[in-house]
């Protein structure tokens, strides 16, 4: 709980550029709150879930999916416009 009241306060103050966080337990209201903390400190905000997360809904303004095998991303949710029905290809190689 604390560690999301700090994620908050950083993305409420506009001290930031992008604010990244690994929540373990979190509900959609907290969702909603680091939402509206993001766009109130015109913050990037990043919440990296687990798969299992993926069936859930979010306020985010984009939800992407990373898959391992094979390499790709998958866009879950897109505001403002469509999601791409297909998945797109990544390599990882430098």
């Amino acid at each position: 709980r604390d560690a999301l009241w700090a994620v908050e306060q950083c993305l409420r103050s506009g001290s930031c550029g992008a604010v990244l966080c690994w929540p373990d337990k979190v509900d959609d209201r907290a969702l909603r709150r680091l939402q509206v903390a993001a766009e109130t400190g015109e913050t990037l905000a990043f919440a990296c879930r687990g798969q299992h997360a993926a069936v859930n809904p979010s306020p985010a303004a984009l939800r992407i999916a990373i898959d391992v095998r094979p390499r790709q991303l998958r866009v879950l949710k897109c505001r403002g416009g469509l999601a791409p029905s297909s998945p797109i290809p990544f390599t990882t190689d430098a």
